[in-house]
């Protein structure tokens, strides 16, 4: 009896372990990932927004306006910013400025005693190199000295290196463009025969179908707007304003849109909110697709290759 009660707890257990996780899998599916982006266009602008999962628990937000930004990645209680903000930026600078008129005030690298000491110990360095130097070294030095006609031919000899080098730069420069050319033409070739191959079109196919898919879901839910606008002329203005409500998320969205007929020069002041949310198993639907169909296997091997 007691053996059976024991099963039995490890039953419950294991029972309630295996909901946990099934629940767990089921929340991260299909629990939404929203984000909204709202902001204002005028002589200034504005946009902030977020992208959030996972009842706000996992988060990335930004900020931007005139000289200011804000970015950072949300994880629990825990946040992750993705730049430097300008008052540390600014002291950094400052203390740089700091140390240059340190070392020059203090003199470091102006103070005439230090120059001559560096010089004093170049001219011993040299001498010393001087007096270091081989027996047929020496003797070549002495050579030119006391026979001149020496001394020109070994400066032709160094005119003829020197052009020398300069040929095999040339050589290699003229080398290297080859190189390149022929990698652009085998890159050209590769690439035509991708396109123009059967099985790649139909993968390229199954990439714009997916794509498509996931952008009707990414699709802002809600698209508000409050703009007033004008092209600096009435008749373009007419126009702008015709072409916009010729698109159906203007309507169906009610789109708050002034024209100015009377302004004299062009100018935008808008206030937008967008808002949407898609589903994580619809961007694990669409990978898992891409990824288990052949035709974009080969297409993947294609590219590696």
């Amino acid at each position: 009896m007691i053996f059976l009660q024991i099963l039995k707890i490890i039953g419950l257990i294991l029972l309630v372990l295996l909901l946990i996780i099934i629940g767990l899998l089921l929340l991260i599916l299909f629990y939404p990932l929203s984000y909204r982006v709202k902001g204002f266009w005028k002589k200034e602008y504005q946009i902030e927004g977020s992208v959030t999962w996972l009842f706000h628990l996992i988060g990335y937000y930004f900020y931007f306006a005139d000289g200011e930004q804000e970015q950072y990645l949300r994880i629990l209680w825990f946040r992750k910013k993705f730049h430097e903000s300008e008052d540390a930026a600014e002291a950094v600078e400052d203390t740089e400025d700091a140390l240059e008129e340190f070392i020059t005030e203090d003199g470091w690298m102006d103070n005439p005693e230090d120059t001559k000491l560096q010089e004093n110990d170049a001219d011993n360095s040299q001498a010393a190199l001087i007096e270091q130097k081989p027996e047929h070294e020496q003797k070549t030095y002495d050579d030119m000295q006391e026979n001149p006609g020496k001394s020109e031919e070994i400066a032709k000899h160094k005119k003829t290196s020197v052009f020398q080098k300069m040929k095999n730069t040339i050589a290699g420069f003229l080398q290297n463009i080859k190189r390149v050319v022929r990698n652009l033409i085998r890159q050209y070739r590769k690439w035509d025969k991708i396109f123009h191959n059967k099985v790649y079109q139909a993968a390229f196919g199954r990439l714009k179908k997916e794509f498509v898919c996931l952008l009707k879901h990414i699709v802002p839910s809600r698209m508000r707007l409050n703009a007033r606008f004008s092209t600096g002329a009435p008749d373009t203005t007419g126009i702008t304003l015709g072409v916009i409500a010729m698109f159906p998320m203007a309507y169906q969205n009610r789109w708050n849109i002034v024209p100015d007929f009377e302004a004299e020069q062009m100018y935008v002041d808008a206030e937008f909110d967008l808002k949407g949310h898609v589903f994580v198993f619809q961007i694990l639907a669409s990978v898992i697709r891409v990824i288990f169909d052949q035709n974009c296997r080969k297409l993947y091997h294609a590219f590696r290759a």
